[in-house]
């Protein structure tokens, strides 16, 4: 094969390379024998191989820059949305804070509303939370609207259940003792109330609310090493603190329960279990006779 016949070989390669086909570098080899083909052709062939591994090198560095800018757009695009987020949060609570105060309000001038206010007041946090929601544009299971984990979440769900129960048991017990009522009955409410069945909506409004936003956006904007346990401690501190109305009893009940349904929420981020454990409290809070006694000075 002449010069001219290497060269139009050579060119094909060059238009292969040009075009991001690197693969044809492998045809080069075969002109860099010096033993076999003129000086001239070598020192092309050599010439056009550094710049085939040039090219590609390039390309490579170029293809890992636009992967690590695409990475970087997205979690810019994650950080306005949780500003977005963290900004429509914040007006929430002021216009929660309002609606709380206001039925507060209500409740200690007109002790006859006493029945619907919380209900309407639940309303308001239902559409509230819904919009926080949809303003954030996040997606639904980061507030735990999702069944993923839902077996593990019901497992704990009903392990943490039992646990209050067994305690409320024991204290509804000693009640007995007390009261000087010689009788094992840990469950003297008898009478069914629809207000029961309601209680399910509200129990999973109530946890939308105070573990899928209030945690979740404390957790994603807190800056602490310990901004978990912090986030927990606080909600319950809210939680405990929008049952004032009640007594300070049912508040520091309250209270404490949060500290356990924030703790399974954080390990299984969905309503799903946490909205079970807080009905099937409440009904046997009510059927053990607890609802009374907690709420017998109300503020």
């Amino acid at each position: 094969m002449d010069v001219s016949q290497v060269l139009v070989k050579l060119k094909g390669v060059l238009h292969a390379i040009t075009r991001g086909d690197y693969d044809v570098s492998r045809d080069i080899e075969v002109y860099l024998d010096e033993q076999e083909q003129p000086k001239e052709v070598v020192d092309f062939a050599e010439q056009l191989n550094f710049m085939s591994l040039k090219l590609e090198a390039r390309e490579m560095a170029l293809k890992k820059t636009i992967d690590e800018l695409a990475i970087t757009n997205n979690d810019l695009k994650q950080s306005i949305r949780n500003s977005e987020f963290i900004s429509v949060f914040f007006a929430g609570i002021l216009v929660l804070t309002v609606i709380y105060t206001v039925a507060f309000s209500l409740i200690l001038n007109y002790p006859s509303v006493n029945t619907y206010i919380p209900r309407l007041t639940e309303l308001a946090v239902l559409i509230l939370g819904l919009m926080t929601i949809r303003k954030s544009r996040l997606p639904l299971k980061t507030f735990g609207l999702t069944f993923k984990g839902w077996k593990k979440s019901l497992f704990s769900s009903l392990l943490f259940t039992s646990g209050v129960f067994l305690l409320m048991a024991l204290y509804r017990l000693y009640l007995n003792k007390s009261l000087g009522i010689s009788t094992y009955e840990i469950f003297p409410v008898k009478e069914f109330d629809w207000s029961l069945v309601v209680y399910a909506p509200v129990s999973l409004i109530q946890e939308l609310l105070a573990r899928g936003i209030i945690q979740t956006a404390m957790i994603i904007h807190l800056v602490h090493r310990r901004k978990v346990l912090l986030s927990i401690f606080l909600v319950a501190c809210i939680f405990g603190g929008s049952h004032l109305n009640y007594s300070f009893e049912l508040a520091f009940a309250s209270f404490l329960l949060s500290f356990g349904w924030g703790y399974m929420f954080h390990r299984n981020p969905t309503i799903v279990g946490v909205a079970l454990s807080h009905f099937l409290i409440g009904n046997i809070a009510y059927f053990m006779g607890f609802w009374d006694f907690l709420i017998q000075h109300p503020m």
